[in-house]
């Protein structure tokens, strides 16, 4: 079984039962990528901290947190994956 990487400064805001969240889960999978899943159904302080950075609470959105703690936003999911598949290399 191959070793996943686990990347501690992502976390993707979901559900688990949305199907655009599941094309970026599919997408970390490919990429053999771990990282926190905020499910926001689930986890009421996940939905008000998504409301307030974004305005709503729409997912999927990956939080990505810079060097320096700068936080960018990122609330679609083909970007999403663009993103990943850019940073960590790889076809999904």
């Amino acid at each position: 079984m191959p070793t996943q990487r686990i990347v501690t400064d992502l976390a993707l805001y979901m559900k688990s039962t949305c199907r655009y969240c599941r094309r970026v889960l599919a997408a970390l999978e490919a990429l053999e990528l771990s990282l926190e899943e905020r499910d926001v159904s689930k986890i009421e302080l996940f939905k008000d901290e998504l409301q307030q950075a974004m305005g709503r609470s729409t997912v999927p959105v990956l939080k990505i947190t810079e060097r320096g703690g700068a936080v960018r936003w990122m609330p679609d999911s083909a970007e999403i994956i663009e993103y990943l598949r850019g940073r960590f290399g790889g076809q999904i």
